[in-house]
């Protein structure tokens, strides 16, 4: 399943774009996308079809439902 990995919680994406220092998704759903792009500084991950990709949270918020993440 893709989503972002945030402790506990998994949140499911849409759409992904990866690039060797970012990578940039598309929420599935408001509650997701504001817990991504809130709160303190921590690590993440973000699984896309099954390759999983370190990433800093929260993310930044790249208009709509995207969000982009800095890779770790």
């Amino acid at each position: 399943m893709n989503e972002v990995i945030d402790g506990h919680q998994r949140w499911p994406i849409t759409n992904s774009k990866i690039t060797t220092q970012h990578i940039k998704v598309t929420m599935a759903g408001a509650h997701g996308y504001q817990a991504v792009t809130g709160g303190d500084e921590r690590h993440g991950q973000v699984d896309i079809g099954g390759n999983v990709y370190n990433i800093n949270l929260p993310g930044l918020q790249a208009g709509g439902m995207e969000v982009e993440f800095k890779r770790i």
